[in-house]
């Protein structure tokens, strides 16, 4: 026996072309809950015909369709319900019977594709009324991303709320049916874009490479993902040129030089050089690895009064440098107005009763004399 196809293959016989829905001999009755049973519930009051009863029965794309157009009256951001106008009385026959290509057209205007993916929504609708109209928004932009939006949602066995979001908000560089199978949530897709963007201004990888890449990776989580990227193919990792005293790690496979280094983890340290959280550098006169640290104002947004501190110094197959070493790196430092965090005390105050309870502070490395 073939294998039963999600709509017919013949769109002579497609459902919604025709006039009226097909009989659907065996049907099991699918109740309705949440938005669309309470929108149903005020129109079949206002009407004063069944709709529900009728609707439970209905085939899986005349319940698609019905469910798109009750969606219109449901989402608290559409300004008027484009079905208004129609008596409730003669509303109800229509949605049940009425040829299922008007319906979509009198609810979002006439789009090409709309009711062919409204169909694909199968028969339970979104969870959210708000995703129709966004659907239908998707296919009004022009151009080619939303040729190959409206390719990768046809190619989906049933489209769901979570598809619509995922291509709306994904780069159009991402829709294929392996990433935008992966994601779970509005904030999901959001975060696979961030990291889209992250990784295009830090590696020189092309738009197909980079979808390869992360379709090859599991997307689900964004920041292994990101960090497993940045460590292969990452570049342009440091914000400052090298001298004479430091040579700062910049490509991804550099970080792997270190990862001996006790508590130093690579994947980890090139996600925070790549989002400019820190910055690492070999000093040049001795086996440590310096790491510098960007702060701002944490009650203010304005990034563009960061200042860059040093952090920590790793020593590489060695302990930490020694206090004269360690004055050394710091004056290099500051004559690139680089500073080094340190707790202050009032002058009067004696300095070894300040360094006593200045020792007890665990939020700050103190790596000068108080």
């Amino acid at each position: 026996m073939p294998e039963q196809l999600p709509f017919p293959a013949n769109r002579a016989l497609t459902p919604g072309r025709g006039a009226s829905t097909p009989s659907r001999p065996n049907t099991v009755a699918r109740p309705l809950a949440g938005w669309a049973f309470e929108a149903a519930v005020r129109l079949e009051a206002r009407a004063e015909r069944r709709l529900i009863g009728p609707l439970m029965d209905a085939s899986p794309w005349r319940r698609a369709v019905v469910f798109a157009a009750l969606a219109a009256s449901a989402d608290p951001r559409r300004p008027r319900d484009p079905l208004a106008d129609r008596a409730p009385a003669d509303l109800v026959p229509w949605l049940l019977a009425g040829r299922m290509e008007t319906i979509v057209d009198a609810t979002f205007g006439p789009i090409p594709g709309l009711l062919r993916l409204i169909q694909r929504s199968g028969p339970e609708p979104f969870e959210d009324p708000r995703a129709y109209r966004l659907l239908a928004r998707l296919l009004r932009l022009p151009g080619p991303r939303t040729r190959r939006a409206v390719r990768l949602l046809r190619r989906m066995p049933t489209l769901t709320m979570r598809d619509v979001m995922a291509v709306r908000l994904l780069p159009g560089e991402l829709l294929s049916p392996g990433i935008v199978r992966e994601v779970t949530s509005v904030e999901h897709a959001r975060e696979i874009a961030d990291i889209w963007r992250l990784l295009r201004r830090h590696t020189d990888l092309s738009p197909e490479a980079h979808r390869r890449e992360m379709e090859g990776l599991n997307v689900a989580r964004c920041d292994r993902l990101a960090m497993t990227l940045l460590q292969r193919h990452g570049k342009r990792l440091a914000p400052f040129e090298d001298d004479e005293h430091f040579e700062f790690l910049r490509n991804g496979p550099q970080f792997l030089d270190y990862r001996k280094i006790r508590m130093f983890h690579p994947p980890i340290e090139v996600a925070r050089c790549a989002v400019g959280n820190t910055a690492l550098a070999r000093y040049r006169h001795g086996p440590y690895l310096v790491q510098l640290l960007c702060l701002t104002d944490g009650a203010g947004s304005d990034i563009e009064t960061r200042s860059w501190f040093l952090a920590d110094t790793h020593g590489i197959g060695c302990d930490r440098a020694s206090g004269e070493t360690l004055r050394e790196i710091q004056g290099h430092l500051r004559a690139r107005g680089i500073l080094t965090l340190g707790l202050s005390h009032v002058p009067s105050t004696p300095a070894r009763f300040a360094r006593r309870y200045a020792s007890a502070l665990d939020t700050l490395e103190i790596y000068q004399a108080i």
